[in-house]
């Protein structure tokens, strides 16, 4: 039985792997644990981990290190890959608003750090613990060790600071329960205290979500019975109008159904798919004609000919270009009528700008949407593998355009 012992009170490496396996597994499992709508999550981890150590089941410094470390890396390289393709473009919409508020954030809990610990006389480095610990920064908490440990090394902190590194993760500790609690009771107390009816609120959130999107794609048909864009184009159409949308398909008078682009000319008794927003999709019917009784069943039976597909976007020289500049109808006869991005659907817009992850869907000749899935990668191993190093002689854009293309209208 000595290995048995050794094993869960030892300190080799099968002892550590067999101490976070516990932690972790217990900890999820009592994450699940629901009491009146709240839950910790995996927060648990962190407090059983606690309670384990202070029962003496510790694990070796080295090992330990090493963990934190490598756990270090992999969180900072999963938020990167999740946030990386559209980090700059977010500082477009409210970004630097937000990140301006985060700094002040951080400031401002460095502050009263500082102050609790001329009011308290509780050392600085402690405080530096619970400072991320009432924050819940994990991160934090193993920059703020590695910087004090390469201190210590170097000398420019004094030996008798030689447990500052186990003072501040116990600080940590100690505050982390407390900041997760502490925003939890604050919240249930704002609710009770207003009258707040989660299940009411959440309903009239999603209800003005679907009721007020300005970006979620419609479909309607219609037929053109306007005689002022009798013979337009459907560039001139966006130019009249000023309105977002897409024509998807148009079916002439006899019957024949085409992939329209920008120089398609329009005429009486035109028969068209558009796909628009529900704030655009009312002037643009107006503008245009009146709505049909057709579904998306009529028009598949009317397109034998074509076919519509879902493309992934995985080449990472498509990330951040915009449909319009891709030139997809003239390069490849193709029609992309909507974007689905995190589930939701995105009205095909020249200016929108595509990400990885993206799928558009395409309507087209069988052969002409094979071209365009080489061209935007549609490869879900690609997706999986990331992509550090962006290769010699890729396009590079200025203002949506790009070298070998010209920005053209969808």
């Amino acid at each position: 039985m000595e290995w048995f012992t050794n094993l869960l009170f030892g300190s080799s490496v099968a002892h550590t792997i067999l101490v976070f396996a516990i932690a972790i597994a217990f900890g999820i499992l009592l994450g699940r644990i629901n009491f009146k709508g709240i839950s910790l999550g995996v927060t648990w981890i962190l407090f059983l981990a606690i309670a384990m150590s202070h029962f003496g089941l510790r694990v070796d410094p080295t090992t330990l290190h090493f963990v934190k470390e490598f756990g270090l890396i992999l969180f900072v390289y999963s938020v990167g890959l999740q946030v990386g393709p559209g980090f700059f473009s977010s500082f477009k919409s409210g970004g630097m608003t937000l990140n301006a508020l985060a700094t002040g954030i951080v400031f401002l809990g460095a502050i009263t750090a500082y102050v609790i610990h001329v009011v308290t006389g509780t050392d600085l480095v402690t405080m530096v613990g619970i400072l991320y610990g009432a924050v819940t920064n994990t991160p934090g908490l193993g920059a703020a060790q590695q910087t004090f440990s390469d201190a210590l090394a170097s000398g420019a902190v004094g030996p008798e600071y030689a447990d500052g590194v186990e003072n501040i993760a116990l600080g940590y500790a100690v505050a982390y329960p407390l900041g997760v609690v502490g925003v939890i009771l604050t919240i249930v107390m704002i609710r009770y205290l207003f009258g707040i009816n989660s299940a009411k609120e959440l309903a009239k959130i999603q209800q003005e979500s679907s009721s007020s999107s300005e970006n979620n794609a419609q479909r309607e048909s219609i037929v053109v019975n306007n005689p002022s864009v009798f013979g337009k184009t459907i560039q001139e159409l966006h130019s009249l109008i000023d309105r977002s949308f897409v024509v998807s398909r148009l079916c002439r008078r006899g019957g024949t159904i085409e992939i329209p682009n920008s120089k398609t000319i329009i005429k009486e008794g035109d028969r068209l798919l558009l796909i628009a927003s529900p704030s655009d999709m009312e002037p643009v019917v107006t503008f245009l004609g009146t709505i049909l009784e057709m579904d998306s069943k009529d028009w598949e039976e009317m397109e034998s000919n074509l076919t519509m597909q879902k493309i992934i976007i995985t080449n990472p020289q498509v990330n951040g270009r915009s449909l319009g500049s891709l030139g997809i109808r003239s390069a490849y006869g193709v029609n992309v009528t909507r974007v689905i991005r995190a589930g939701i659907d995105l009205v095909a817009t020249a200016r929108l700008e595509l990400q990885l992850g993206d799928r558009i869907i395409a309507v087209g000749q069988q052969k002409d949407i094979e071209r365009l899935s080489e061209r935007v990668g549609n490869s879900v191993k690609q997706l999986n593998t990331p992509h550090l190093v962006r290769k010699a002689g890729s396009c590079r854009r200025t203002a949506n355009r790009c070298n070998t293309h010209k920005p053209l209208w969808l």
